[in-house]
């Protein structure tokens, strides 16, 4: 398995709040005596950008929050979502293969990742390709287009709050500040197995064959 690029997520939840709040029993909110609900996403890579287009999509609201370009890692070059530091091939189109069958799952889940590949795929032989620029450009276009998403270009200098509802989509090396308060923070789950099982979500980042 070869990773494209940074898919990892982590995500806390409470047993059915987002149900709950995609429902529309918006009574509690994300946070203790709050009216709107709101998910904060940490980090706009595929995974990141991924699950902030799906959550406003369920129609709840998405803060979603990125670093660059105030701040680059070294694989980096742009201020785009989900930009591909690696391969810019998805892996095998046949749903003959675990790539392919993984992609048309998506398409036919609407994912936002994937149908935006379809639509600036580029030759590959029998496997889909992007144009790295285009992809990104076109993805945080989406994004900062949706009603229901407010981007924040910014470094996230503490995990959030207990009662805040949070997609942690960091990467594998979260910062090392946040390290210290993750066994805590009943609000975000990292790496760590810090988190019971049965409160936690993790995401694998080897997505793409």
């Amino acid at each position: 398995m070869t990773s494209t690029a940074d898919t990892t997520a982590f995500v806390l939840l409470e047993p059915t709040r987002l149900e709950t709040m995609v429902r529309g029993d918006r009574g509690s909110g994300n946070q203790i005596g709050g009216s709107e609900p709101e998910v904060l996403v940490i980090g706009a890579g595929l995974a990141g950008t991924e699950a902030a287009w799906q959550v406003a999509q369920a129609g709840v609201r998405v803060r979603l929050v990125e670093m660059r370009p105030v701040r680059r890692s070294p694989a980096h070059h742009s201020g785009e979502f989900a930009e591909l530091v690696c391969s810019n091939s998805f892996g095998a189109l046949s749903s003959d293969r675990a790539a392919g069958l993984l992609q048309e799952e998506l398409r036919r889940l609407g994912s936002l990742v994937i149908g935006t590949a379809d639509q600036h795929a580029v030759p590959a032989g029998g496997a889909l390709a992007v144009d790295r620029g285009r992809y990104s450009a076109a993805l945080t276009a989406a994004l900062e287009a949706h009603p229901l998403v407010t981007v924040e270009r910014r470094e996230q200098s503490e995990l959030p709050g207990p009662n805040q509802i949070t997609v942690l989509a960091t990467g594998p090396s979260p910062p090392m500040r946040w390290r210290s308060s993750c066994a805590a923070s009943p609000a975000a789950m990292t790496a760590t197995s810090s988190m019971p099982p049965a409160r936690s979500w993790r995401g694998n980042r080897s997505i793409w064959a």
